[in-house]
């Protein structure tokens, strides 16, 4: 389903966004260190990338986070290295 939806930056090239980090090993290393491996999610979330009409769709991985001391690790980690982090 989703390789039919358009990237957001496809679909409207002319929107020009602040830059943000591009996840690394590196990074993806670091959320599991914290959250646990089985808690990064990379594989099967189309349902997070598509927006609810599906007409555009971006490129995230998903990390579930629990206890909240967790969260705060993660964004701290995402500020200082630049990564763009939607909260849900």
């Amino acid at each position: 389903m989703s390789s039919a939806v358009p990237l957001t930056t496809t679909r409207y090239p002319h929107i020009k966004r602040k830059e943000f980090a591009v996840l690394s090993d590196k990074d993806i290393s670091h959320f599991e260190s914290v959250v646990g491996n089985g808690n990064v999610l990379q594989k099967d979330i189309d349902g997070f990338n598509t927006d609810w009409l599906s007409t555009v769709r971006g490129v995230l991985y998903v990390i579930h986070v629990w206890p909240y001391i967790h969260m705060s690790c993660i964004l701290v980690y995402a500020v200082i290295h630049h990564i763009l982090i939607l909260y849900i």
